[in-house]
């Protein structure tokens, strides 16, 4: 099953020569995000939109969309995408409920810190 949350992130962007700024290049970029809500918005790094002129994203089934910046923080390399999609290309398309694996780990008391005051 291919897990719809992820998907891919493609930019094209423009950039000057700094010695020559009349010539111009252009040039593309991807990564990658995850769909974080059913009204289209996706998790990023700013580093793969920063400086772009056009942001496409492209889902589990292929299909692209574009995309528009909403919001990032450039000092946590994080960024928001907003795309504008049926929210069923969000959601699983199998009525089957989400398969649990039978081993299990978890952390006990004494491996947490004793010195964390809730700060």
């Amino acid at each position: 099953m291919t897990n719809r949350s992820v998907v891919n992130v493609n930019t094209r962007f423009e950039s000057h020569d700094r010695f020559f700024p009349m010539i111009e290049s252009r040039g593309e970029g991807a990564g990658s995000g995850s769909v974080i809500d059913k009204q289209g918005h996706i998790l990023t790094n700013y580093h793969v939109v920063e400086d772009a002129q056009e942001i496409s994203v492209t889902m589990y089934d292929s299909k692209p969309y574009p995309a528009t910046l909403v919001g990032y923080d450039a000092d946590h390399d994080i960024a928001i995408l907003k795309i504008e999609a049926q929210p069923t290309s969000f959601t699983r398309s199998t009525s089957e409920p989400p398969k649990i694996s039978k081993s299990a780990s978890a952390s006990t008391p004494s491996a947490i810190r004793s010195d964390w005051s809730g700060r």
